[in-house]
């Protein structure tokens, strides 16, 4: 049985305004130190997010969302050209790690995020018919999401280790309310934008809980492709001990 311990950690990291190579120190940690854990992934996250272009890593704040599609209990979206702004303020918590390395969890909180571009819809929001097209903007107050990812170990042609996402399961949990703004419902029609708007405010819970899924899986799942590219130049052997 394999054990894990994260020691004497120093990794030098390609990221300046020049390129210039600077370097970042960790302290040790062994599974499953949950703090340490914590700490060595909020230092790397802000790197991730930010982009590293000599890893092919794209900035994860603001992210362009080319589409998002949602078709949930009659509701049917689509978000198009899209820009996703604030994860990099998002705090990442009680990360946990199992021994083998192929399953991680954490918590991420977040104190709002925006998501705008442009948007059609059709059918029902829980009670209420809607139509539109147009030019949207989503405000939200604070979210804590829970990601549950399952990976995989893959070597190199040198031998190294390297880690590479299978798959991952969000939940996403609404704490405060969210501001919608959805120009040109109803082909114009003010009154009823302003019903809709009206409703959409006064069920922030319900309807974030219930129709959220397909933007979080979209905009999280860019990030895991982000995280993955910077896995796949960074070798586990030089920040964990196998």
């Amino acid at each position: 049985m394999c054990k894990v311990i994260i020691s004497a950690l120093l990794i030098t990291i390609f990221y300046s305004a020049s390129g210039a190579i600077t370097s970042n120190t960790f302290k040790p940690c062994k599974l499953p130190n949950r703090d340490c854990l914590d700490n060595l992934i909020n230092i790397l996250r802000p790197l991730i997010i930010g982009g590293i272009p000599e890893m092919e890593v794209e900035s994860s704040d603001p992210m362009s969302v080319e589409e998002i599609v949602g078709d949930v209990s009659g509701f049917k979206y689509k978000l198009s050209n899209s820009t996703w702004i604030g994860y990099s303020n998002c705090v990442q918590t009680n990360m946990t790690v199992n021994e083998a390395i192929t399953k991680i969890e954490y918590d991420v909180n977040c104190p709002s995020l925006i998501l705008s571009g442009k948007y059609e819809m059709s059918g029902q929001i829980i009670t209420l018919p809607v139509e539109g097209h147009g030019d949207y903007k989503i405000i939200t107050g604070k979210y804590q999401l829970h990601i549950a990812s399952d990976f995989m170990t893959t070597k190199d042609a040198s031998g190294k280790s390297h880690l590479s996402l299978k798959s991952l399961k969000i939940k996403a949990v609404a704490l405060t309310p969210t501001h919608f703004d959805f120009k040109n419902m109803f082909n114009g029609n003010q009154e009823k934008s302003d019903e809709f708007h009206k409703f959409m405010h006064e069920n922030w819970k319900e309807i974030s809980d219930s129709f959220d899924s397909p933007i979080f899986y979209t905009c999280i799942g860019k990030v895991a492709n982000n995280t993955n590219r910077f896995f796949q130049n960074v070798p586990l052997e030089d920040f964990i001990l196998l």
